[in-house]
């Protein structure tokens, strides 16, 4: 007589190679990995006979993504989700600006959560942080109406950042 496994697989492991395209690990002989994002799988494999398995991504992922990896082993039982974070090389992707009609303020948007300065000859005239949707309004230090270039610029937390004049 066999006993029922009714134990999920004790342990998973999981990296992330140099490339962003492939996690790799060790978990229970014969499970099957499990990699999420945002709740649905985007890759999986099954562990080789001493543990090891390799999940190809269908992409590379750089920009702050988290996976959630998952072990299930044959009778169906799994480990709870194992988090990892892809890293963030990624440029922001959207900065706008408009200045308003008497010079003081600059709103636009970009990357939620991205701090956002406006310089002048190089010196910061004024800062914010976008809000969730994006949108952020910097105050000046003073008007410009003069035709002065104004340089605006978006960082995000990893330190990617994008400019325009």
């Amino acid at each position: 007589m066999v006993a029922p496994d009714t134990t999920a697989p004790s342990s998973l492991t999981q990296a992330l190679s140099a490339d962003n395209q492939t996690i790799t690990g060790t978990t229970e002989a014969g499970a099957i990995v499990k990699v999420s994002l945002k709740e649905q799988v985007i890759g999986s494999a099954t562990a080789n006979a001493d543990g090891t398995y390799k999940v190809v991504l269908d992409k590379a992922y750089n920009n702050g993504e988290v996976f959630n990896i998952t072990a299930s082993d044959k009778a169906g039982n799994s480990t709870l989700p194992n988090t990892l974070v892809a890293p963030d090389t990624t440029a922001l992707s959207t900065l706008s600006q408009t200045i308003s009609q008497d010079g003081k303020l600059v709103s636009g948007t970009t990357e939620a959560g991205a701090t956002v300065q406006v310089s002048f000859n190089g010196q910061v005239i004024g800062s914010a942080t976008a809000g969730a949707d994006g949108k952020y309004t910097i105050s000046l230090n003073k008007a410009y109406r003069n035709g002065e270039i104004l340089t605006v610029t978006a960082s995000d937390k990893a330190g990617n950042s994008t400019s325009i004049r």
